[in-house]
């Protein structure tokens, strides 16, 4: 009995510390990241392949036309504020 009760204190301080850990950091509002360096390649294209579904073919062609991009890399900004 005499190590139980201390062990139950223990565990409730370190789960009211967890707690108000998450807390304050959900309150912490992140900084913004520098704008990424480095301008836009040149944009590299290819013919819609006739082997596509024809939703996706569709879609392609509403969007793009008859040429699609070929995407290598990306480079995606932004914050957003999340609320209920």
């Amino acid at each position: 009995m005499d190590i139980f009760v201390p062990s139950i204190l223990i565990i409730i301080a370190i789960l009211v510390g967890i707690i108000l850990d998450l807390w304050l950091g959900l309150l912490i509002k992140p900084g913004a990241f520098a704008p990424y360096p480095q301008p836009s390649q040149p944009l590299e294209t290819i013919p819609l392949s006739a082997s596509q579904q024809a939703p996706v073919e569709r879609f392609y062609k509403v969007v793009f036309g008859k040429v699609v991009p070929v995407i290598k890399t990306v480079v995606i900004e932004g914050a957003k504020l999340v609320t209920r």
